[in-house]
């Protein structure tokens, strides 16, 4: 029962549904039943399991991806509620259970969020809370660190502890609400100077395509060239807005390359389509098209390192050392060779958490589980920050704007802020017509834009595009299923925040290392109290 509650707290406090409110209660059930008595495995399979319908609400956009896998992510996500009530009862044999609960809960979400399987950080506790007055201490803490503060309001007031009942019932409600208070102050205190503005007049032209996923996969070069027309006369109007940046979404690029390197490799081969254009056709095109407005762009799109291109009479291979999901910048007609490789890539998207090591074994459930997909990128070996019109800013590709440490990474070096703002560059085809994926897609990085204290403008294939501000509002947004482009207007820079500049995640780093603690310490005991032989 108490898992059935989890699952409905789960729908309701997410998207589509997304009533913030029941984020706030979302630890709760799990609380409770770590208090209940019984054999651990079994109570925590029962709960776990009841959290099954749940997670399979919440990602019916999957069923348009795979099918197949569908059903094994939201079993794999209902065992994580499971872990929490093992985890806790575990390490109440040796800490409270005021203690253990709550850091045990904070332990799940990061085990979740950014380690097991190469981290899926959706449906933490408290994202949703990113609308909410308690926004402001992520600046201080962060989404886990705020997850945390949640589950611990929670475990006091439910505590049997004798001080407890006195005191902490009264305190919890209490710190909570002074959090709310003091957390946007208190995250000013930790830089000099008011923030100002970054980008003026009509500021950062976004270009949403609309290209459905099942075209993007398999994209025929009448496709490529039709879309690319479309692309091109969105660049025109956007450009005839004056503004400082124009940016399209991810791999958004329909040519081969568009790197300098491999762009010089396939002219070189003068190799040309059916129809006569040379293969570097779009290049050269877009090339011609940014030199013609005078606007800098942002364009995702593939990149290799070694291309090689081998022509035999059988046809055309093309071979690299690494293939990369990058961001790339054109200014004076030339893509400039400092871009941005992807450097965390997509669980299960991009990449076979434990699997990816077997080019067999990855291709062989590719074939089940998502046919007409393959997984060839590689991973970005560095956090590139541009610096373009006057503006620095980082480029956090699809999912990468999910995770908090890879976005914190790009954003702040040495405790010190290098980047001013973010433009993630995101294929949001991958939805599907579900519109709960999307909304949450964009409500990670509203978290992120808090936790950092920068705005951040979303360029999305098939959207949601949007604007979001260092207070994490959304202040303009094309919907879905459009194609249009959007104008960000002047941009404010944030403040920045102790999350970036110091915090960072280790609220839920401390967490895990108390959980495992109190597990090692309960094993401990339980062996000197074991009779000897």
């Amino acid at each position: 029962m108490l898992g059935g509650v989890h699952a409905m707290l789960l729908v309701l406090a997410f998207p589509p549904v997304f009533l913030p409110v029941f984020a706030l209660l979302l630890p709760l059930p799990g609380l409770v039943a770590t208090r209940l008595a019984g054999p651990s495995l079994r109570l925590g399979l029962a709960y776990g399991l009841g959290t099954l319908p749940g997670w399979a609400i919440v990602h019916l956009f999957l069923l348009d991806i795979t099918a197949v896998g569908y059903p094994f992510v939201a079993l794999i996500l209902s065992l994580y509620a499971a872990l929490f009530v093992w985890l806790a009862r575990g390490a109440m044999r040796s800490v409270p259970w005021l203690l253990a609960a709550p850091l045990a809960w904070s332990a799940m979400e990061l085990l979740k969020g950014s380690i097991l399987f190469d981290g899926y950080p959706w449906h933490l506790t408290a994202q949703p809370l990113v609308a909410t007055p308690l926004a402001p201490a992520m600046k201080l803490v962060g989404v886990y660190g705020l997850g945390l503060l949640v589950a611990f309001f929670w475990a006091a007031l439910l505590s049997r502890e004798r001080w407890s009942l006195r005191g902490a019932r009264f305190l919890a409600p209490l710190a909570l609400a002074l959090l709310v208070v003091v957390a946007a102050p208190l995250s000013r205190l930790i830089h000099s100077g008011a923030p100002g503005p970054l980008v003026g007049g009509s500021g950062i032209a976004v270009v949403q395509t609309n290209v459905p996923q099942d075209n993007k996969i398999a994209w025929t070069i009448d496709e490529r060239r039709a879309d690319f027309d479309d692309f091109l006369r969105l660049t025109r109007e956007a450009a005839a807005e004056d503004p400082a940046l124009i940016v399209w979404p991810e791999t958004m690029f329909p040519g081969i390359a568009l790197d300098p390197e491999s762009l010089a490799a396939l002219r070189d081969a003068s190799l040309f389509y059916a129809d006569g254009a040379p293969v570097t056709f779009f290049a050269d095109e877009l090339r011609r098209v940014q030199r013609e407005i005078g606007v800098p762009m942002l364009v995702g799109a593939i990149a290799y390192d070694g291309f090689e291109l081998d022509v035999t009479p059988e046809g055309v291979r093309f071979e690299s050392d690494a293939e990369y999901n990058s961001a790339i910048l054109i200014e004076g007609g030339e893509p400039q060779a400092a871009r941005y490789d992807k450097i965390h890539l997509t669980p299960f998207g991009e990449v076979m958490p434990y699997i990816s090591w077997s080019d067999w074994l990855e291709s062989r459930l590719l074939s089940v589980g998502a046919p007409g997909m393959s997984f060839s990128l590689s991973e970005g070996q560095k956090p590139t920050v541009f610096e373009s019109s006057g503006l620095r800013f980082a480029t956090p590709i699809c999912f990468e704007a999910t995770m908090s440490s890879v976005c914190r990474t790009l954003v702040y070096e040495g405790g010190e802020r290098r980047a001013d703002a973010l433009i993630q560059l995101t294929n949001d085809g991958w939805f599907g017509r579900w519109p709960g994926g999307r909304e949450f897609h964009l409500l990670m990085a509203r978290c992120r834009a808090v936790e950092l204290g920068v705005p951040i403008v979303r360029a999305a294939n098939t959207g949601i595009s949007g604007v979001v501000t260092a207070e994490g509002a959304v202040t303009r947004r094309l919907d879905a299923f459009s194609a249009g482009v959007l104008l960000t207007g002047p941009l404010e820079a944030g403040a920045p925040t102790l999350y970036g500049r110091v915090v960072g995640d280790w609220p839920a780093w401390i967490a895990l290392a108390g959980t495992f603690a109190a597990l090692a310490a309960s094993f401990r005991r339980k062996k000197v109290k074991e009779p000897v032989p």
